[in-house]
Protein backbone atom coordinates (compact mmCIF):
# COMPACT_ATOMS: atom_id res chain seq x y z
CA UNK A 1 0.00 0.00 0.00
CA UNK A 2 0.90 3.43 -1.05
CA UNK A 3 1.54 5.58 2.40
CA UNK A 4 2.44 9.50 2.64
CA UNK A 5 5.51 8.73 3.04
CA UNK A 6 6.45 6.51 0.16
CA UNK A 7 4.33 8.46 -2.39
CA UNK A 8 6.90 11.77 -1.53
CA UNK A 9 9.65 9.31 -1.49
CA UNK A 10 8.57 7.92 -5.39
CA UNK A 11 7.62 11.43 -6.06
CA UNK A 12 11.15 12.62 -5.30
CA UNK A 13 13.41 9.83 -6.32
CA UNK A 14 10.86 10.19 -9.76
CA UNK A 15 11.46 14.28 -9.75
CA UNK A 16 15.24 13.32 -8.98
CA UNK A 17 15.04 11.40 -12.27
CA UNK A 18 13.41 13.24 -14.53
CA UNK A 19 15.99 16.21 -13.86
CA UNK A 20 19.03 13.83 -14.45
CA UNK A 21 17.60 12.82 -17.23
CA UNK A 22 16.91 16.49 -18.95
CA UNK A 23 20.44 16.72 -17.94
CA UNK A 24 19.62 21.06 -19.33
CA UNK A 25 19.77 20.06 -22.89
CA UNK A 26 17.14 21.89 -25.44
CA UNK A 27 15.03 19.13 -26.99
CA UNK A 28 14.05 20.30 -30.30
CA UNK A 29 11.75 17.26 -30.31
CA UNK A 30 13.52 15.40 -32.98
CA UNK A 31 13.87 12.04 -31.37
CA UNK A 32 17.77 12.27 -31.71
CA UNK A 33 20.49 12.21 -28.78
CA UNK A 34 22.20 15.47 -28.50
CA UNK A 35 25.80 14.29 -29.74
CA UNK A 36 28.36 15.48 -26.49
CA UNK A 37 31.84 16.55 -26.82
CA UNK A 38 34.82 16.98 -23.92
CA UNK A 39 36.50 20.13 -24.45
CA UNK A 40 40.34 19.39 -25.00
CA UNK A 41 40.83 22.18 -22.50
CA UNK A 42 39.75 19.83 -20.38
CA UNK A 43 42.35 17.04 -20.85
CA UNK A 44 45.26 19.23 -20.37
CA UNK A 45 47.76 19.58 -17.45
CA UNK A 46 49.42 22.21 -16.41
CA UNK A 47 53.10 21.46 -17.64
CA UNK A 48 56.15 24.47 -17.62
CA UNK A 49 56.65 25.90 -20.73
CA UNK A 50 59.91 26.30 -22.84
CA UNK A 51 61.72 29.55 -22.67
CA UNK A 52 64.33 30.83 -24.50
CA UNK A 53 65.41 29.25 -27.94
CA UNK A 54 63.35 26.06 -26.90
CA UNK A 55 59.94 27.71 -28.11
CA UNK A 56 58.14 25.87 -30.55
CA UNK A 57 54.41 24.73 -31.57
CA UNK A 58 54.14 21.36 -31.15
CA UNK A 59 53.57 18.79 -33.78
CA UNK A 60 50.88 16.43 -33.49
CA UNK A 61 53.17 13.62 -31.97
CA UNK A 62 54.50 16.27 -29.60
CA UNK A 63 51.34 17.65 -28.60
CA UNK A 64 49.79 17.43 -24.98
CA UNK A 65 46.55 15.30 -25.34
CA UNK A 66 48.74 12.75 -28.01
CA UNK A 67 47.86 14.37 -30.81
CA UNK A 68 43.93 13.31 -30.43
CA UNK A 69 41.36 14.91 -31.54
CA UNK A 70 37.84 15.55 -29.11
CA UNK A 71 35.31 13.03 -30.74
CA UNK A 72 31.56 13.18 -30.90
CA UNK A 73 29.81 10.27 -28.96
CA UNK A 74 26.09 9.39 -29.21
CA UNK A 75 24.29 7.71 -26.21
CA UNK A 76 22.97 4.15 -27.87
CA UNK A 77 19.28 4.39 -28.96
CA UNK A 78 17.33 1.17 -26.86
CA UNK A 79 14.41 -0.32 -28.76
CA UNK A 80 11.73 -2.05 -26.87
CA UNK A 81 11.73 -5.56 -26.63
CA UNK A 82 9.27 -7.48 -29.24
CA UNK A 83 7.94 -9.79 -26.51
CA UNK A 84 5.60 -9.14 -23.39
CA UNK A 85 2.56 -6.81 -22.71
CA UNK A 86 3.39 -2.72 -23.62
CA UNK A 87 4.63 -0.90 -20.96
CA UNK A 88 4.94 2.94 -22.30
CA UNK A 89 5.79 5.86 -19.98
CA UNK A 90 3.37 8.15 -19.75
CA UNK A 91 4.86 11.94 -21.00
CA UNK A 92 3.72 13.41 -17.46
CA UNK A 93 5.29 11.39 -15.17
CA UNK A 94 4.05 13.07 -12.27
CA UNK A 95 0.18 13.37 -13.48
CA UNK A 96 0.46 9.39 -14.17
CA UNK A 97 2.10 8.20 -10.12
CA UNK A 98 -0.21 10.91 -8.44
CA UNK A 99 -3.50 8.97 -9.83
CA UNK A 100 -2.61 6.04 -7.72
CA UNK A 101 -1.83 7.80 -4.38
CA UNK A 102 -3.80 6.53 -1.91
CA UNK A 103 -5.86 3.65 -3.68
CA UNK A 104 -3.51 0.45 -2.24
CA UNK A 105 -1.34 -0.35 -4.68
CA UNK A 106 0.71 -3.27 -4.38
CA UNK A 107 4.08 -3.61 -5.58
CA UNK A 108 6.09 -6.38 -6.49
CA UNK A 109 9.60 -7.47 -7.24
CA UNK A 110 10.26 -8.27 -11.50
CA UNK A 111 13.89 -8.42 -13.13
CA UNK A 112 14.83 -6.31 -15.81
CA UNK A 113 17.06 -7.94 -18.70
CA UNK A 114 19.10 -5.45 -20.40
CA UNK A 115 20.11 -7.53 -22.94
CA UNK A 116 16.51 -8.45 -23.93
CA UNK A 117 15.02 -5.90 -22.72
CA UNK A 118 12.16 -7.80 -21.13
CA UNK A 119 11.00 -7.14 -18.08
CA UNK A 120 9.96 -10.14 -16.30
CA UNK A 121 7.36 -10.28 -13.08
CA UNK A 122 7.11 -13.90 -12.79
CA UNK A 123 2.98 -14.96 -12.45
CA UNK A 124 2.39 -10.93 -13.67
CA UNK A 125 3.99 -12.14 -17.09
CA UNK A 126 6.44 -10.49 -19.39
CA UNK A 127 6.49 -6.57 -20.27
CA UNK A 128 8.45 -4.67 -23.16
CA UNK A 129 9.03 -1.18 -21.31
CA UNK A 130 9.00 1.87 -23.59
CA UNK A 131 11.54 3.09 -23.70
CA UNK A 132 13.56 0.69 -22.04
CA UNK A 133 15.67 2.18 -19.10
CA UNK A 134 19.01 2.52 -19.33
CA UNK A 135 21.98 3.03 -17.30
CA UNK A 136 23.62 0.61 -14.86
CA UNK A 137 22.14 -1.44 -12.12
CA UNK A 138 18.33 -1.38 -12.99
CA UNK A 139 15.62 -2.78 -10.72
CA UNK A 140 12.06 -2.87 -11.39
CA UNK A 141 8.19 -3.39 -9.52
CA UNK A 142 5.22 -3.74 -10.99
CA UNK A 143 2.26 -2.17 -9.31
CA UNK A 144 -0.82 -4.46 -8.93
CA UNK A 145 -4.43 -2.65 -8.11
CA UNK A 146 -7.38 -4.72 -7.74
CA UNK A 147 -5.54 -7.54 -9.10
CA UNK A 148 -4.56 -5.80 -12.08
CA UNK A 149 -1.07 -4.89 -13.46
CA UNK A 150 -1.07 -0.85 -13.69
CA UNK A 151 2.80 0.35 -13.73
CA UNK A 152 5.79 -1.19 -14.05
CA UNK A 153 8.59 0.99 -12.24
CA UNK A 154 11.61 0.84 -12.95
CA UNK A 155 15.29 2.64 -10.92
CA UNK A 156 18.44 2.69 -12.23
CA UNK A 157 21.64 3.71 -9.85
CA UNK A 158 24.17 4.98 -12.62
CA UNK A 159 22.72 7.81 -13.41
CA UNK A 160 20.07 7.93 -10.80
CA UNK A 161 16.57 8.13 -12.15
CA UNK A 162 13.09 6.39 -12.10
CA UNK A 163 10.62 6.04 -15.01
CA UNK A 164 7.06 4.39 -14.34
CA UNK A 165 5.14 2.67 -17.48
CA UNK A 166 1.32 2.56 -17.91
CA UNK A 167 0.61 -1.29 -18.98
CA UNK A 168 -1.62 -1.08 -21.75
Amino acid sequence: MLTAPRVLLLTVLLLAGLLAGCGGDEDDGGGEATPTRTPAASRLTNTPQPTGADEKTPGPEESPDGGETPTETEAPVLTPATEGTPAVAPSNQTEFVQQFAGKGVAEEDCRHNPSTRVTDCGSRGLFAVDPPPGGEDVSCTIGILEGNPVYIRCVSQQPLQAIYYEVK
